[in-house]
């Protein structure tokens, strides 16, 4: 196994010129990239978590193969196949995978699913549902690469989960107790208020007393009252702002099945309200000065497509994630309980 990836940087298209970016922009971007090494295929095994399954303790060879049977058998491989045959269709999920395996050390098919009381549902039942519901639609693909390597996260993986089970909570499950508790930033007065009022939630198991938005408002207008406004995180300002831009709705009778298991089902409308509240802040908070895209584009320039994952070896890493979300729902006492839809 080759410890670099030595796929070339693909070359240069001409084409429409190039988005001005900010100085200061690149430089903090060319900082991040330093401070996060190029994915090596011996990095993408320790972050799926697949080296040597059947040597880890209490998961043998009979719960392997039952782990192959199943996933042979199931829809999540038939849409697996798919990945890596669909050309420059492709190009967006792939550019998804580079930028969280590089900056947030997840492989997106276990990042953005169950175990993580996650599912994408595409808005529209068309005869290509699952392999959409499986490998997110295309314009899904491109925002959460946009939004996935945004600075407010810190790198961290965590608080944009959270600011997307916020977002799609607060559209269709606005008073549904999933248990959640945001665990970041730690810090922040408005968070540990709202924590206090999610984990009385779940402790009561009774769904919330008033809506997700409505408790995070109340928490955060009980600090400002108390003249602690410069203690609220940016992190807890985002999350206010998703709030404005939601737009409730009920949900459909596939979506209430999913909360109904603690699954929060998100879609592409769920990342345009994140996409468009962190940039509704540049004009109200002078530490997210920057938009979206111009964040996003500065960190395609200084990176390369040549990244891993290449087009061939999409498939393959699908594939392996997929299977360890498998793996991850049989063993509840190792990562707890996790709930898969049935095929």
């Amino acid at each position: 196994m080759s410890a670099q990836n030595n796929n070339p940087p693909a070359p240069k298209k001409a084409g429409r010129p190039k988005r001005e970016i900010d100085g200061r922009l690149l430089e903090s971007i060319e900082g991040i990239y330093a401070d996060n090494a190029e994915v090596t295929l011996e990095m993408v095994a320790e972050i799926i978590g697949d080296e040597d399954p059947v040597g880890d303790e209490g998961w043998d060879q009979a719960a392997e193969d039952r782990i192959t049977v199943s996933w042979e058998m199931s829809s999540r491989k038939r849409s697996s196949d798919k990945v890596g045959t669909r050309g420059n269709n492709d190009d967006p999920l792939r550019e998804l995978w580079r930028f969280c395996l590089r900056f947030m050390k997840q492989a997106p098919p276990i990042m953005l699913s169950p175990v993580n009381s996650l599912q994408f549902m595409p808005s529209r039942q068309k005869s290509d549902f699952d392999i959409s519901t499986d490998l997110f639609t295309q314009a899904a693909c491109v925002t959460m690469a946009q939004l996935v390597v945004h600075p407010l996260w810190g790198g961290n993986y965590r608080p944009f989960v959270d600011a997307l089970i916020f977002a799609a909570l607060c559209r269709v499950g606005a008073n549904t107790n999933i248990s959640l508790s945001l665990r970041w930033p730690h810090h922040c007065p408005v968070i540990q208020g709202l924590n206090a009022k999610l984990t009385e939630a779940a402790n009561s198991g009774q769904p919330l007393t008033d809506t997700l938005k409505r408790l995070h408002i109340a928490a955060r207008e009980t600090v400002h009252r108390r003249g602690d406004v410069g203690k609220e995180s940016v992190f807890s300002e985002a999350l206010f702002c998703i709030g404005k831009n939601v737009v409730a709705e009920s949900p459909s009778d596939a979506e209430l099945a999913q909360l109904q298991q603690g699954i929060v089902p998100f879609q592409g409308k769920d990342l345009k309200a994140i996409k468009k509240a962190l940039d509704d802040m540049i004009s109200t908070d002078s530490q997210m000065p920057y938009s979206v895209d111009d964040i996003h584009a500065a960190f395609k320039l200084v990176g390369h497509r040549g990244e891993i994952p290449s087009r061939q070896l999409l498939q393959s890493l699908d594939a392996r994630a997929c299977k360890q979300v498998f793996r991850i729902s049989e063993r509840p006492e190792r990562f707890g309980s996790v709930s898969l839809p049935s095929d």
